[in-house]
């Protein structure tokens, strides 16, 4: 029979309610009748009456109506003491029936509510008896039907007994009602990891107030990049930062179009020259998940940053020279190569008048302001010329003699005594200092599994007198020289 059923299909008969035996109510009225029966333990006896004398003959009574009467006249506290025992015997039993009719409305009741159910399903998920922590979470959430603590043991119980379709669907269903209950997140997160469904956790997490949890499975959520500078006009060149969190990449595109289909990945920062741009740039995680959109509008009418003014002229030189460069104040920075392409940021940073290479040489030099907007490139190239007394690797070897006479090295090959790995110097340039031309060589350290960097310790040997000397820059970017002794 269903629930709203009265009468039986089958057989006509009206459903019939039957409690069920619950062994605290009987109990309780095993206490009742208990106290009943030592109450009337304690009652005074009511002990038999003997009559000591005979009804008249003429009475017309038999002995049993004379003895009551007898019984009145002579002991009426006696039979008002029975009347009260009978009593209080009916009222106990009332009191009895009272408290069952009472426990048992009582326990019905329970049964029925949703605390119960709520509660004995907890009980059940700690016993792992999930088939009855399904019954009791489905009975609580026929009580409630928008209890998300009901749908939430019933997804549990689902996953218990390895239906894992059905707690997703349960746990679905309860966030897309109650999005703030946290304690759902923790379940169905890992049933979409399980199933690499990545996309699905970020679009969860979307909808997830909960900062601890947030916390806990940041690496999936995708958050739109930020732009370094405000959308509108702008005078001068800009130089436009993406930044996101994580470890993933940045897509953009300056011409309105959308990043995934034709963006370019983010690297270093964007100069905006003048001009009108549509930014619109996305970040994608390690996940693969794609974060919303963004987009800003710019027009640059910008006032061009000039070329460095390099001091040498192009040409060809016989002498030692140094290259300059003018740079206006501190906030400005110099790039240049030697190769004659173009330099940039990578490039090596200009810090000091440059001794002119021997041979061939094409310097490129630019100049940037302080926010990493560049300028025009100047360009320069030259031919250093000159004869000596000999080469630079000759220079070497005797900066090496030398370095051994004086207990800085240990041989030949370069070796420190108690340092793994060797020294080596190579020849650059030739510089003038007093009018006399010295060879200036630059120390290399070579580690034991053959990679060179320089040390930054220079060197220079005299053209004319094979000496050694120690070079450093002064404030001006020229070479001081201290022999070593």
């Amino acid at each position: 029979m269903t629930d709203e059923q009265v009468f039986c299909e089958n057989c006509g008969k009206e459903r019939q309610l039957v409690p069920v035996y619950e062994a605290e109510i009987d109990e309780t009225l095993k206490d009742a009748i208990s106290g009943i029966a030592v109450d009337l333990a304690n009652t005074q006896e009511i002990k038999p009456i003997r009559l000591v004398s005979e009804p008249e003959p003429d009475s017309g009574k038999d002995s049993h109506e004379e003895a009551e009467e007898q019984l009145n006249i002579d002991y009426p506290e006696k039979k008002a003491s029975k009347r009260f025992v009978l009593f209080m015997i009916g009222c106990a039993l009332a009191v009895v029936l009272l408290v069952t009719v009472i426990v048992i409305t009582y326990r019905m009741q329970e049964q029925s509510s949703y605390d119960y159910h709520i509660k004995k399903a907890e009980e059940m998920s700690r016993a792992s008896d999930y088939e009855q922590m399904l019954e009791h979470a489905e009975t609580a959430r026929e009580i409630a039907p928008n209890s998300s603590d009901a749908k939430m043991l019933m997804a549990r119980a689902y996953d218990g007994m390895g239906n894992v379709q059905y707690a997703r669907e349960m746990l679905e269903d309860l966030l897309a009602v109650d999005s703030a209950y946290a304690p759902a997140y923790e379940l169905l997160i890992p049933l979409y990891e399980k199933e690499k469904e990545y996309q699905k956790i970020a679009d969860l997490l979307n909808l997830c107030k909960d900062q601890s949890v947030l916390d806990k499975y940041v690496d999936y959520i995708a958050t739109p990049p930020q732009m370094s500078e405000e959308q509108g006009n702008y005078e001068e060149a800009l130089a436009l930062k993406l930044i996101a969190p994580g470890t993933g990449k940045i897509y953009y595109t300056l011409d309105g179009s959308q990043p995934m289909e034709r963006g370019k990945e983010y690297i270093t920062p964007i100069v905006l020259h003048s001009g009108k741009y549509s930014v619109k740039a996305v970040y994608v995680n390690t996940y693969n998940i794609c974060s919303s959109v963004i987009e800003a509008q710019y027009y640059i009418q910008e006032q061009k940053i000039q070329a460095p003014k390099i001091s040498l002229a192009s040409g060809t030189y016989t002498q030692p020279q140094y290259i300059t460069v003018e740079v206006p104040d501190d906030s400005y920075q110099v790039y240049y190569t030697t190769d004659g392409s173009d330099p940039g940021l990578e490039s090596t940073l200009y810090d000091g008048a440059i001794p002119l290479p021997r041979g061939d040489s094409r310097f490129a030099f630019v100049m940037y302001d302080e926010s990493g907007i560049p300028g025009e490139i100047a360009y320069a190239q030259y031919r250093f010329e000159i004869e000596l007394a000999f080469t630079g690797e000759q220079a070497a070897n005797m900066l090496i003699q030398n370095l051994i006479t004086q207990g800085i090295l240990a041989d030949s090959d370069g070796h420190i005594v108690g340092v793994d790995g060797k020294r080596q110097y190579k020849p650059g340039t030739v510089i003038m200092s007093n009018e006399l031309y010295y060879y200036l060589l630059h120390e290399v350290y070579i580690s034991p599994d053959g990679v060179s960097q320089e040390t930054g310790d220079v060197y220079a040997v005299s053209v004319t007198t094979g000496e050694s000397f120690r070079a450093q820059r002064n404030a001006l970017g020229m070479f001081d020289l201290r022999k070593i002794q």
